[in-house]
């Protein structure tokens, strides 16, 4: 059965998001060369910042446009939540760019740095794969595309979740290696990277429970 979308509003709004996922999945290789690197350099963090703005900007008025415009009472609520989502995506990678950069900026020297960045580095590729694979839930063709596209963003939260428990039982067993700034840097990070996956899937959750509405 092909998604109809009843009025033009509701596909109009889909097709915003979906900028927005684009946009989104430019801060992967910002925040990847940040764990990497270990960068000192303001511009890194200056671009995630500026997409965090823009972020603000677009979903402000996509939120004002979803409630003005021709969208299907049934689903108005879904839709902002959607789109207030979609927002903490960019909110979350700034975060995280901050704490980065903030540990690099005061000198301080991180236990384990090698293996937490190898996670940090997966859970952002798992993360990009969640919002590449919600893109495409955006533009399913049918109810049965989009259904097993949202089982795809399920099983990579869950590789996500598997790689932030292994994080943090690392973190528990070296416990002895880490001071009070060190401990908290990785898991306010690894629990800013789950949200991120988490927020995708909830986010693909609504769209799928938005399209079953407004395709009957």
């Amino acid at each position: 059965m092909k998604i109809r979308f009843l009025m033009a509003g509701e596909k109009g709004i889909f097709e915003r998001l979906k900028g927005l996922v684009d946009k989104a999945r430019e801060e992967t290789p910002l925040a990847t060369r940040l764990f990497q690197e270990r960068l000192d350099d303001p511009t890194v963090l200056e671009r995630i910042r500026t997409l965090e703005k823009e972020s603000d900007e677009l979903t402000f008025k996509l939120g004002e446009d979803i409630m003005n415009g021709a969208i299907n009472p049934s689903v108005l609520r879904d839709l902002l939540h959607v789109a207030d989502l979609m927002d903490g995506i960019f909110d979350d990678y700034y975060f995280v760019a901050r704490e980065v950069n903030r540990i690099v900026m005061s000198g301080i020297e991180l236990p384990m740095l090698e293996k937490m960045v190898q996670i940090f580095v997966k859970m952002v590729g798992l993360a990009d794969r969640e919002l590449e694979t919600f893109g495409r839930l955006l533009e399913a063709g049918s109810m049965e595309e989009a259904r097993s596209l949202r089982k795809d963003i399920e099983a990579l939260e869950e590789q996500g979740d598997e790689l932030k428990d292994s994080g943090f039982d690392s973190l528990y067993a070296n416990r002895g290696l880490f001071d009070y700034f060190s401990f908290q840097h990785y898991t306010e990070v690894m629990r800013k990277l789950d949200h991120i996956q988490d927020g995708v899937e909830d986010m693909s959750d609504l769209v799928l429970a938005i399209a079953n509405a407004i395709s009957r």
